[in-house]
């Protein structure tokens, strides 16, 4: 499948990778992040079969929050999504997505991917052979 022409797929390692996918004047940039943990208070969730499973979601737009952990970046971020599933008893982490105001070039879409790990309290996996 071809993939549309608005979607940009960077990888920055052999698992993950950052979609960027252009919607009018902002960016939504999508990290592929997996931890087996939630480290947020849940914003907002949809459950199933009761709350046995679970998509969790944490929203940060607050300006100072982001000021501070994203530093220069802070300007062109609009609001933070964190993304996780619970499964019966376990909770896990798998996706941040970011909507960006402007553009951004390829050190800083690294500088999110990097981030997004550290968002969510561990350091990105070791680089190995990329696709």
């Amino acid at each position: 499948m071809e993939r549309p022409r608005n979607v940009v797929e960077k990888w920055f390692h052999k698992y993950y990778r950052v979609l960027i996918v252009n919607i009018g004047d902002e960016k939504l940039v999508s990290v592929d992040v997996y931890v087996n943990k939630w480290p947020f208070n849940i914003d907002r969730k949809e459950c199933v079969d009761g709350e046995k499973y679970c998509l969790l979601y944490k929203i940060i737009d607050d300006r100072d929050d982001i000021a501070r952990f994203f530093g220069d970046l802070s300007s062109k971020i609009v609001r933070v999504e964190v993304t996780g599933v619970k499964a019966r008893d376990r909770y896990e982490t798998v996706n941040i997505r970011y909507v960006i105001r402007g553009e951004l070039c390829d050190k800083e879409i690294e500088e999110l991917f990097y981030k997004s790990w550290r968002l969510v309290g561990v350091g990105a996996p070791s680089v190995d052979e990329l696709p």
